[in-house]
């Protein structure tokens, strides 16, 4: 797994959650659930998406060295 999909899988699993969710408002004719439940999962997945870029931002080497040993891979992180 690379590390850069990390900060992707949560969005992709939050897409997959809100797939359902509309598929069953829509269903109950509930129009208006749908669009809050599409802004929370918006916000809710911006919100981690750049949590974790800032995570990789200032801790990227130390992800790094959680996989190799060599200094100059880790280094070399961007």
């Amino acid at each position: 797994m690379r590390l850069d999909s990390l900060a992707v899988i949560p969005s992709m699993n939050l897409a997959n959650a809100l797939s359902t969710f509309v598929g069953q408002n829509m269903g109950a004719g509930k129009v208006s659930r749908i669009k809050e439940g599409l802004n929370t999962t918006l916000k809710l997945s911006i919100a981690i998406s750049l949590a974790i870029t800032v995570l990789f931002y200032f801790l990227g080497q130390d992800f790094m060295k959680m996989f190799t040993n060599d200094a100059q891979v880790a280094f070399f992180r961007k």
